[in-house]
């Protein structure tokens, strides 16, 4: 039997159990739609023990939400992931003080944050199979067969802290990726459905990259066949951007490439990779007048928009007249112009492209919003 996956609801409830936790500390550092951790520092006035603060925490979130969680407790996030995966299904772990090199060592490599598949691969051609075995090793043969990376996995492996010390809650999580994806109600074969839909998909993820003061370096395509397998494709960018004209450009040349069997598709997403600060933006578009001084005046990108934006618009050359860099502080202008709108109206409100055969569907209540429901992720 296969089921729809609803990211909606699964942000819902994540948000749900966030909520709970953030009732029994401040210090939160939330690392996954499922997944947090938690400093409970100060607060064992609140609680017999530390066994006894997980059972309250756990009774709170089945309460809440419905839903079963494992809590792992220790001295590192390290040593608490590895107590809250061994702690499942709906169970408690503690490691306490003192015994965190003892509780790992015997564990396969595995069980180590950090460690995939082909670091675990790595590491075995040294005789290294064991938690233990990689504590043991020096630091510095690690660090010369490894790199910067093998003093960090060491020092994890012998319950140590490895970044730096900084405590839960203190620490910005970085977005490697944005995506935006969808599941169709019923599978399509019809190029121009997906096409809009891809539009309105990198639309929808450029607005969050601009809102997210980021660019974008390369740009990705996922498509998913009738029969589950997926495909996925990206294409690195001459520059970072947070256009949407360049990215749907990019999205408009790679899916045709990738959908090469003449099979039905029941998911299209657009991800964009490789995120980079997106610094400040020249936003004067002044610079495009005839009597405008040639040089740019640089703003931040929270700089508030032109007050007679269309009159200002109306007064530039024919597109073909201007330099790349009058093109690109247009474009920029525009887009933050329509993010605006977006934001006090919609996101439907304006759309690009071919995506405008969905608008009526932007435009519809939530709640009727079940044929094309678009899924957010950022990693």
């Amino acid at each position: 039997m296969f089921l729809h996956g609803d990211h909606a609801a699964y942000a819902q409830a994540s948000r749900q159990v966030m909520e709970v936790l953030e009732s029994f500390t401040p210090a939160l550092e939330t690392v996954s739609l499922d997944e947090a951790y938690l400093d409970l520092t100060g607060c064992e006035r609140h609680h017999r023990s530390w066994t006894a603060a997980a059972q309250s925490l756990r009774e709170a979130v089945l309460a809440a939400t419905g839903l079963s969680v494992s809590v792992g407790i220790g001295g590192t996030r390290a040593v608490a992931k590895v107590a809250a995966a061994l702690a499942k299904p709906a169970g408690i772990v503690v490691v306490r003080p003192g015994e965190e090199r003892a509780f790992l060592a015997a564990l396969p490599l595995e069980h180590l944050p950090g460690i995939g598949e082909k670091t675990r691969a790595q590491l075995e051609r040294f005789n290294l199979r064991s938690i233990g075995d990689l504590a043991a090793m020096p630091d510095g043969l690690l660090e010369a067969t490894f790199g910067r990376m093998g003093p960090a996995l060491a020092r994890r492996a012998r319950g140590q802290e490895d970044d730096g010390g900084a405590r839960v809650g203190t620490r910005t999580p970085k977005t490697r990726s944005i995506s935006r994806d969808t599941t169709f109600a019923a599978d399509t074969d019809d190029p121009q459905v997906v096409d809009g839909t891809l539009s309105h998909l990198a639309q929808r993820a450029a607005r969050a990259l601009r809102a997210a003061g980021l660019c974008a370096r390369a740009v990705g395509v996922r498509l998913r066949y009738s029969d589950f397998d997926t495909v996925e494709t990206r294409q690195r960018l001459p520059a970072p951007t947070d256009l949407d004209h360049e990215i749907l450009e990019r999205v408009r040349a790679l899916w045709p490439a990738r959908w090469t069997r003449r099979v039905r598709l029941r998911l299209v997403g657009v991800v964009l990779h490789d995120l980079v600060e997106a610094g400040e933006r020249q936003l004067n578009l002044g610079l495009c007048m005839p009597d405008a001084p040639r040089q740019a005046r640089r703003e931040p990108p929270d700089a508030p928009l032109p007050t007679a934006l269309g009159e200002t618009l109306a007064a530039y050359a024919p597109r073909s007249h201007l330099g790349p860099e009058e093109a690109r502080v247009l474009d920029c202008a525009v887009d933050r112009a329509v993010d605006a709108i977006r934001d006090r109206h919609g996101f439907g409100a304006l759309v690009r492209g071919r995506a405008i055969a969905l608008l009526g569907f932007a435009r519809a209540p939530r709640q009727a919003r079940r044929e094309l429901p678009t899924h957010a992720a950022a990693r």
